[in-house]
């Protein structure tokens, strides 16, 4: 039953799943038509007025003008699908792909043309030459979905120009992944036996060999049943403790789960318990966006990283998503590290592995800062962020980021900056040593005008 369910809900996310739908409930729609256009058109003419109905010949040149129509609406979708691809891989992210495949007002556009196109021939098919005199139903219901087709294909071309707007494009990754850390954050907080804090005593009760359950094959972990994963230790009475996090890439053969303090009846069961633990875990091709928290830091950290880049050089996007990398980690904090399942003796029996803040603040912004290192306002717009961050957050969080702002700053080249930018950046400094409750003196620059008179 498990297995079922998990087939569906995977189906439903291919890109194919909507498209395909709306085309099997036109041929279906269109089968119906055909059949009352055959069988019962003289009870649909009294009940319909007459210009509702039309004759086979005018019928056959109605469908035979849709599908060419039709045919040249869904090539020009294709197309101008594949240069919006092209622009998310070249000057986004080759990950940002995904969102635009996976938009529903995409898929479905697709979708409606795609159906239209099946009604028209499907009816088409159907219009005997030998009922010449019969009035069909059909056209008129072509030409209504044909006409709405082109209301359909200007909204698509207004959604597909904002989704080329680099700025719109991260404001809806950010929505996107602030709604995912609040997601995590209530089901943590919950009162379900979860916490991120390590339980007293735990690093004895995994001091035992484990034993290593391996992965069956490449690609990403997606997802974790971890309400699956819980029961099941609870039931067999041992800890497990998931060695990669979601989003992680692995190869066959790499450990994705350590069992701990198991008894002689679980490994007499091996073979069945790994198996079981197996379907607890999805591994595919692709990452997960809806679980995966750093796929959304990853693509904005690549945005502003091309936007560096000097074919690109656009600054002022980098920025942009400095900003938002503040905002999106100030609301994570220590908010999202490893989850321990407690059982009823406030025991840790799963932990599910998560990357420490002071990482994510690494991944985040270190190539920013090395491909910006030269730009003064992409490292002040590094600090500024560290200091968004800084608010509202622990003593220790507060810590991770004064460190990490001296990395940023100290590996600035103090030589070639004028004055008004020592200033300025001395500014951004004590504004993030008040929000982390450290002295700055160590770090403020000093102008060239007071090292002459200081010698």
């Amino acid at each position: 039953m498990f297995k079922k369910f998990f087939n569906v809900f995977n189906i439903k996310k291919k890109i194919y799943y909507i498209p395909v739908m709306y085309s099997i409930f036109s041929l279906l729609f269109s089968f119906i038509i055909s059949y009352i256009d055959y069988v019962f058109i003289q009870q649909v003419t009294i009940e319909f007025p007459v210009f509702f109905v039309t004759g086979i010949e005018l019928g056959r040149t109605i469908f035979s003008t849709l599908i060419g129509a039709l045919l040249t609406m869904i090539t020009i979708t294709f197309s101008t699908m594949l240069v919006v691809l092209t622009l998310y891989g070249s000057q986004l992210s080759p990950r940002a792909m995904q969102d635009f495949l996976e938009k529903k007002s995409t898929l479905q556009t697709l979708g409606y043309f795609s159906g239209v196109f099946i009604f028209s021939i499907v009816s088409l098919f159907f219009m005997k030459s030998s009922q010449v005199g019969a009035l069909v139903l059909s056209p008129a219901i072509g030409v209504v979905a044909a006409v709405f087709c082109i209301f359909v294909f200007i909204y698509f071309i207004n959604d597909v120009s904002k989704s080329i707007q680099v700025n719109l494009f991260i404001q809806a990754l950010v929505d996107e992944n602030l709604a995912l850390i609040e997601r995590k954050f209530e089901i943590n907080e919950a009162d379900n036996g979860i916490t991120s804090v390590q339980p007293a005593g735990f690093e004895e009760t995994i001091k035992t060999d484990p034993i290593a359950i391996e992965s069956p094959a490449s690609g990403f972990i997606q997802l974790y049943y971890e309400q699956r994963l819980f029961e099941f230790a609870k039931e067999k009475n041992v800890i497990i403790n998931c060695e990669k996090k979601i989003g992680e890439h692995v190869l066959e053969g790499t450990v994705l789960i350590s069992i701990y303090n198991a008894d002689a009846n679980f490994t007499a069961n091996l073979d069945a318990n790994v198996e079981y633990l197996l379907k607890s875990i999805l591994i595919g091709d692709e990452t997960n966006k809806y679980d995966d928290v750093e796929l959304g830091l990853k693509k904005m950290v690549e945005i502003g990283v091309r936007a560096l880049s000097p074919g690109v050089n656009d600054p002022s996007t980098a920025i942009y998503c400095i900003k938002n990398l503040g905002y999106l980690l100030g609301r994570i904090g220590e908010r999202l590290d490893n989850k321990f399942y407690l059982n009823e003796e406030e025991q840790a029996i799963l932990i599910v592995e998560n990357t420490p803040f002071v990482k994510l603040l690494y991944q985040s912004f270190y190539q920013i800062r090395l491909y910006g290192a030269s730009d003064l306002f992409v490292n002040i717009a590094i600090i500024e962020a560290l200091t968004t961050i800084a608010k509202g957050n622990s003593k220790a969080i507060k810590n991770q980021i004064w460190e990490f702002g001296t990395y940023v700053i100290q590996s600035l080249d103090s030589t070639k900056l004028m004055d008004l930018d020592i200033d300025h950046l001395n500014d951004k400094i004590y504004q993030l040593a008040l929000e982390t409750n450290r002295n700055p003196s160590g770090l403020l620059m000093e102008t060239k005008k007071k090292q002459i008179i200081l010698s």
